[in-house]
């Protein structure tokens, strides 16, 4: 308790420090997979930096919520020291700038097109990225003339659905790769990294590659 709380003291100061010299954004990802050390170290973060130029953005899943993450969140409402903001799926337009951006495209992607992504991905951002990247992978969106073209859209195998976008990112892995994914599956969703290593027996760079 007494390293952790130097710690903590270690890391305000120096957060503060760099806000000294210009205005300071710090961006927590995923704060639903975050351990109880690091959530319990958010509020006390944003209390000390309400004087300071600092912008904390933490996201998370609201659908996933750990009972860390509530009693961060818990803390945060507490001391009004935090702003929601509930991001909502995309719609058509949303869907196709998505895309044309991803793509770099200065024209409007087709409709057709777009409405088939939108249908198959409901508009979530992670899942129009992830089947964009299988269509890729499968040649039915390729470079050509300096930019990207695809196949026209009765000739693209466009996946019926999210888990078979999953399913087709997986099989263009190695064997070693699958067998190391299906181990971390029946894990779920968070393990210990030790825990994966003894079970596979590789060593830690073997699972970082």
């Amino acid at each position: 308790e007494s390293d952790k709380r130097k710690l903590f003291t270690a890391l305000l100061t120096f957060l503060v420090h760099l806000s000294a010299s210009a205005p300071l954004l710090i961006i927590i990802e995923d704060g639903h997979w975050g351990d109880d050390t690091s959530l319990e170290f958010i509020p006390l973060l944003a209390r000390q930096i309400s004087h300071h130029p600092i912008l904390l953005l933490l996201t998370f899943r609201h659908d996933e919520l750990t009972p860390g993450l509530r009693h961060c969140l818990a803390e945060l409402d507490r001391g009004r020291a935090s702003t929601e903001l509930v991001l909502t799926r995309f719609d058509l337009g949303e869907t196709q700038a998505m895309i044309a951006t991803i793509f770099a495209q200065e024209k409007p992607v087709q409709t057709e097109f777009v409405a088939a992504i939108h249908q198959l991905t409901d508009g979530n951002p992670f899942f129009i990225e992830e089947t964009l990247k299988v269509l890729v992978t499968s040649g039915g969106i390729f470079p050509a003339f300096g930019g990207w073209t695809r196949k026209p859209i009765d000739e693209l195998q466009i996946p019926r659905s999210v888990e078979d976008t999953v399913q087709r990112r997986t099989q263009r892995l190695s064997q070693p790769a699958r067998t190391l994914l299906n181990l971390a599956a029946v894990a779920g969703r968070r393990f210990d990294f030790n825990l994966l290593q003894a079970l596979t027996g590789y060593t830690e760079s073997e699972l970082a590659m």
